[in-house]
């Protein structure tokens, strides 16, 4: 019987030689790969590590993170901003504390009328333009006043202007002040 196949002496050892070199680097190309999962593996864990410092630390600051929630619910229920009923309550003890302000401190109120201002997505605003007649000093103390006592009040717009009344005799000249005041409360606070 004839082979079909038939190496030469020499073939086989070629063929051995050959098959085993495909062999090998077919084993060097799997432990690359191997290699490079392995590496791919140690990134994501070193990224995960991370990660997971950062929580951790953000964790250790819950005692820190549970008082400062604590401090901004009492600030909510304390005196920083407006309290009422609903927001025409909030507006007429505004309006009756700008009065009591201006009348402690010696200045006259002409006018005081509501102010309306849109709400922001955090707070909503009750505000007040109020016209007062005093001397200088008179006006410096209502103002101080209205801006440093709690709940917190701001001045959104004023002018000032002398009066006809005034005279360059030695008194003190007499003022018109025209102010819008702003206070705020909570978005969900004092609705209906």
């Amino acid at each position: 019987m004839k082979r079909f196949f038939q190496l030469p002496r020499n073939g086989g050892r070629m063929l051995f030689i050959g098959f085993n070199a495909l062999a090998l680097l077919a084993v060097v190309g799997l432990a690359a790969v191997l290699a490079d999962q392995v590496q791919n593996q140690d990134d994501e864990i070193a990224q995960k590590q991370q990660i997971l410092s950062r929580l951790e630390a953000i964790l250790a600051r819950e005692g820190e993170v549970r008082a400062a929630n604590d401090r901004i619910k009492t600030q909510l229920t304390e005196g920083d901003f407006l309290k009422g009923a609903n927001e025409g309550v909030i507006a007429a003890e505004l309006q009756i504390r700008l009065k009591n302000v201006a009348d402690r401190n010696g200045a006259r109120v002409l006018t005081m009328q509501g102010l309306t201002l849109p709400a922001d997505d955090v707070l909503r605003y009750i505000g007040a333009k109020i016209s007062l007649v005093g001397t200088h000093q008179q006006l410096q103390r209502v103002i101080f006043e209205m801006e440093a006592d709690k709940p917190y009040l701001f001045i959104r717009n004023a002018s000032l202007k002398l009066t006809a009344g005034a005279n360059g005799a030695s008194t003190e000249p007499v003022l018109e002040a025209h102010l819008d005041i702003t206070g705020t409360l909570p978005k969900n606070v004092g609705q209906p």
